[in-house]
């Protein structure tokens, strides 16, 4: 769970015998996120975007670093990245769904975020080094750990993002270039997944898995 945020106990005291529950009838769930609902942005973090899998659970395609449980059964050792630009939940994530195991949502589960600071306000021109960590780092780490074969398409993906968001200036490119060429080294030790494993992701989630 992030520094920042705290379990809601007081309209939901049953909050981590449920997260136990689930885990403890369903073998397959490797992770479990729970919903978050931002203070700054006075709304949950979380959709549901993938099919309701057992009652009032979902498979989702990344759970979110925020708030989520880990079966350590299946993580022996940690899975995370290096936490120097985030998106630490997403190697785990793929090595889930490579192992054939499941990723999953509960949005009756909720924590609570409590941000300092919105950093999510793409207005804002202080805020630009987290969108450049948002276009990058993920980016990085599909180029890593997707098969060879899907790399133009995570390119082009990659592309098509940083257009939209970052504004194309020298100093931006060098950051860019910098962050993502740091978090494929961090990757180094990360296996692909399989093709195979690509190919259902995207037909779970679509083009939102590039």
């Amino acid at each position: 769970m992030d520094d920042d945020a705290v379990v809601d106990f007081e309209n939901d005291p049953d909050f981590f015998v449920k997260a136990i529950e689930i885990l403890d009838g369903h073998q397959n769930i490797a992770t479990l996120a729970t919903q978050i609902y931002d203070t700054a942005w006075q709304a949950n973090r979380q959709a549901i975007c993938g099919k309701e899998i057992y009652l009032g659970v979902y498979r989702c395609k990344m759970f979110c670093g925020g708030s989520h449980f880990l079966r350590k059964s299946f993580f022996d050792t940690s899975p995370y990245l290096s936490n120097k630009y985030g998106y630490e939940e997403l190697p785990p994530s793929l090595m889930a769904m490579d192992a054939g195991v499941i990723n999953a949502f509960c949005p009756d589960l909720i924590a609570i975020h409590k941000p300092a600071v919105n950093k999510w306000v793409r207005a804002s021109d202080k805020n630009m080094e987290y969108l450049i960590i948002e276009c990058g780092v993920p980016y990085a780490i599909k180029r890593k750990m997707y098969p060879i074969i899907c790399t133009p398409l995570t390119l082009l993906a990659y592309k098509q993002r940083c257009k939209k968001y970052l504004q194309q200036t020298k100093s931006i490119r060098k950051q860019l270039s910098d962050i993502v060429s740091n978090t494929m080294q961090m990757c180094n030790r990360m296996e692909s997944i399989k093709f195979s494993t690509f190919v259902k992701m995207f037909m779970d989630f679509g083009s939102s898995i590039l």
